[in-house]
């Protein structure tokens, strides 16, 4: 019989009123979460090796389920954190060294002119959201560093809005990866622009 919170999971045969057997509790870290217990039908007693298997099973799964737990609350992590960034109020997007953009929350869609997310991503990043065309990126060929830089996003349609962006390289699965974020200043640059024009 294996025992996890309130569940039991017993074998055929199982009578709770025979003696208790060999007992071993399942542990993650310092708290018992459960038990195994093995009975012989007809009473009679363990093996002292008998009794380790036992021990070592209530391990096994003690370790199978401390795994499965860390999995998913990661998991739980990832898809918090993909919440939070989805639904930014700026620009994010992740561009992998091919150039294709791996992610983007739906800031960068919306003003690079899709209707989703998902209409953007796989797409070279030079078609849609940098100016610089399909062969020089500032940052992978020209070594630039962009650190809140005024630059511009490439709509779909080619039109292009100016943004401050920062670029950082991050490991992401393994794999270098170009983080990039950016805010919307075509608002600010319009104010200055009519600013220049009535102080001329």
């Amino acid at each position: 019989e294996i025992v996890l919170g309130s569940e039991r999971y017993s074998g055929d045969g199982w009578d709770p009123e025979l003696p208790e057997g060999v007992r071993a509790d399942i542990r993650i870290g310092e708290n018992i979460v459960g038990a195994v217990q093995v009975r012989y039908r007809d009473g009679c007693s363990f093996l002292q090796g008998e009794g380790q298997l036992v021990e070592a099973t209530a391990v096994i799964l003690g370790q199978f389920l401390n795994r499965k737990q860390a999995e998913e609350a990661l998991k739980q992590a990832n898809e918090n954190l993909t919440t939070i960034l989805g639904a930014a109020p700026f620009g994010v997007a992740i561009v992998d060294r091919r150039r294709v953009i791996r992610w983007a929350n739906r800031w960068v869609s919306n003003l690079a002119g899709f209707d989703s997310p998902e209409e953007i991503q796989g797409r070279h990043c030079g078609a849609c959201l940098c100016p610089a065309g399909q062969e020089q990126c500032p940052v992978l060929e020209k070594g630039e560093v962009l650190n809140k830089t005024e630059h511009v996003l490439r709509r779909c349609d080619g039109l292009e809005i100016p943004v401050l962006k920062s670029v950082v390289e991050i490991m992401l699965d393994g794999e270098p990866v170009l983080l990039e974020t950016m805010i919307d200043i075509g608002e600010i640059k319009r104010a200055e622009a009519d600013l220049r024009e009535i102080n001329r």
